[in-house]
């Protein structure tokens, strides 16, 4: 199976890897992590590292959830896709859901937190 993970450099993608690599069936599995441009090195080794724990790669793909083709391009041939990204952004929503309805993509999971609710002066 090919996993596609939209956010793994957030706040909680680490948390959300360290669940999903235990659990992983095979060498067939792929995933594949969409970064930003320009991400922080250290924390694509870290994330790296954790994977090598588990006797597992990591694919990295760069991306821009601004585009809906750049979204499409990433996730086409993806079979499952974790997104763990702001969800109160409708522009990242809708290029996602637009390129999503290009694939066919067949299971998707959207995670977000209660923390996006608190006003950002707050935080």
């Amino acid at each position: 199976m090919k996993f596609l993970i939209i956010g793994a450099t957030s706040f909680i993608g680490p948390f959300v890897l360290e669940k999903i690599l235990p659990v992983f069936s095979g060498q067939e599995d792929i995933m594949t992590c969409l970064v930003r441009t320009g991400t922080d090195v250290e924390k694509l080794l870290k994330l790296e590292n954790l994977a090598l724990s588990y006797n597992r790669k990591i694919n990295f793909t760069t991306g821009n959830l601004l585009s809906s083709d750049s979204i499409y391009n990433c996730i086409k041939g993806a079979d499952c896709l974790i997104y763990l990204v702001d969800l109160r952004n409708t522009t990242f929503i809708k290029n996602l859901l637009s390129a999503i309805s290009r694939t066919g993509i067949k299971r998707a999971v959207f995670v977000s937190s209660t923390s996006v609710l608190v006003p950002f002066e707050y935080k």
